[in-house]
């Protein structure tokens, strides 16, 4: 492998990598407003624990309780999260 070859794959694996961080930090936005709509401003435990997600599909589930579950049981999938 050359070093232009070693060069593109390195930069192909850090644009998908900035492209997975982009879509989570969207997506974390998105948990925020679905709470926020629902449950006014978003307290700073929370908060904390949202950021601590990795993967989308996580993220996806923790927005769907926002918008179709109690506010308790959100703070509970979160707080298993947390500790």
């Amino acid at each position: 492998m050359t070093g232009e070859e070693m060069l593109r794959e390195v930069e192909a694996r850090a644009r998908e990598q900035g492209e997975k961080q982009g879509r989570e930090e969207g997506a974390r936005r998105m948990v925020r407003l679905a709470f926020e709509e629902r449950f006014g401003p978003m307290p700073s435990s929370i908060e904390e624990a949202v950021a601590q997600i990795a993967g989308l599909e996580e993220l996806q589930q923790v927005m769907k309780v926002c918008l179709t579950r109690s506010r308790d049981e959100l703070e509970r999938l979160l707080g298993a999260r947390v500790h």
